[in-house]
């Protein structure tokens, strides 16, 4: 969260410290409150997304064909990298055929999410979890939701862009 020391200036992009000096932001409003953002992004089909909307949450399914399908969605830190795991399982599809989700999650809702366990066939494993490989040095910059996503939220802002509007 920002401190209280700081105020916004939306119009201008910019943080405003009490003696008026100014810095670049990125911020967005989660359940009235300011927050750091910390955007996740997931693309999936078009017609996929039109379901989910409707249901409320998207399934695993609609993220990773069976039997790759495990139960858990992978998030992804950066818009094109989500875009190259989509391809990665479902093959080449025209920009236009897609959706960008991008999930803002507050600093409770992140510290709720990692902590609360799941059961079953997933062990006891947190709900959103960041996925390291140990054999690995790189961050893929990828995060685990366990089962299905909830689209609405009041700790958790979701905006969806088709990838043609971020190109």
């Amino acid at each position: 969260m920002l401190s209280s020391s700081v105020a916004l200036n939306p119009a201008a992009g910019m943080l405003v410290d009490q003696t008026g000096g100014t810095t670049p932001y990125n911020a967005t409003m989660v359940n009235d409150s300011v927050c750091e953002v910390f955007p996740l992004y997931l693309v999936i089909h078009k017609d996929d997304a039109l379901a989910d909307l409707d249901n409320g949450f998207v399934p695993s399914r609609h993220v990773s064909p069976s039997p790759f399908n495990k139960g858990v969605i992978g998030l992804r830190q950066d818009p094109e990298q989500a875009r190259i795991r989509y391809t990665q399982f479902w093959g080449e599809t025209p920009s236009a055929d897609l959706i960008l989700f991008t999930f803002v999650f507050s600093p409770a809702c992140i510290a709720r999410l990692t902590t609360q366990l799941t059961s079953g066939e997933h062990g006891f494993m947190p709900k959103l979890y960041k996925k390291r490989y140990a054999h690995q040095t790189r961050d893929w910059g990828v995060w685990h939701f366990v089962g299905d996503l909830p689209l609405k939220s009041p700790d958790m802002a979701v905006t969806l862009s088709t990838l043609n509007d971020i190109s």
